[in-house]
């Protein structure tokens, strides 16, 4: 979006809110960043105009995006559409989880109530979402597992640590669908799967996006997507895409 398109929206009374927005950047990104001085002379204090600027400079990963703020009814609506439908027989029970929303793990403790032999989680339609909610996913099947995934970017290392306790019984048998729509946090949690909890991947390549975004306030219907860096897993290959074990 021109950056002349982007002043008309939204001009801020002087560079102070330009100013904020730097400081929230920099905090999440280590890449070098245009100087305030130099925001503040492009964009005449126009603290969406120094968005877009700044997304310029943080790589491809980085976006302006605009809000569309929700009414209350779509709100409602998403606070009441499940995260998980739940299907099988003979012994198979097939859990689809579309995503990460807020009731996804208590969602999942209810799905795998019951006997049976071989429990799916298809992935296939989920673009991911809620890091940490899916950390938390990940932990019904896996357990506790310490420095389970690694962030790196520019001058920052963090490790992120799966919580919980397994919920999956030993003897069931774990598998999960993946396709070309399985992205980000999904992707991650098949991973994991994978790796701690003995899952086998079926289905086609994902998406292959392992870079974190840190969402940052801009305006009141704009937002930042900063990426902080790229998730890594210890023995799996995240990059260009999650790799099944098998078609389906």
């Amino acid at each position: 979006m021109a950056l002349a398109i982007l002043a008309d929206e939204t001009r801020a009374q002087d560079a102070g809110g330009i100013g904020r927005l730097y400081d929230a950047v920099a905090d999440v990104s280590a890449r070098p960043l245009p100087s305030v001085k130099a925001l503040a002379s492009m964009c005449d204090g126009d603290v969406v105009c120094a968005g877009e600027a700044l997304a310029s400079s943080l790589g491809p990963h980085a976006r302006l995006e605009r809000i569309t703020h929700p009414s209350t009814d779509s709100i409602r609506g998403v606070e009441t559409r499940p995260s998980v439908e739940v299907s099988g027989e003979n012994g198979r029970r097939v859990i689809r989880l579309g995503r990460f929303g807020r009731k996804a793990v208590w969602e999942l403790r209810e799905a795998l109530q019951g006997a049976h032999e071989t429990v799916i989680i298809d992935l296939r339609a989920n673009r991911g979402g809620d890091f940490d909610r899916m950390l938390r996913v990940a932990g019904i099947f896996c357990g506790s597992v310490e420095n389970a995934v690694r962030l790196v970017g520019e001058n920052i290392e963090r490790w992120f640590s799966i919580p919980g306790e397994k919920e999956l019984h030993g003897r069931r048998k774990l598998q999960v669908w993946i396709g070309e729509q399985t992205a980000s946090s999904a992707e991650v949690l098949a991973a994991l799967l994978k790796l701690h909890a003995g899952a086998k991947l079926s289905g086609e390549k994902t998406f292959g996006k392992n870079v974190l975004l840190r969402e940052v306030a801009v305006a009141h219907e704009w937002r930042l997507l900063v990426p902080s860096g790229r998730l890594e897993i210890e023995g799996i290959v995240l990059e260009g895409g999650l790799t099944p074990d098998e078609s389906l």
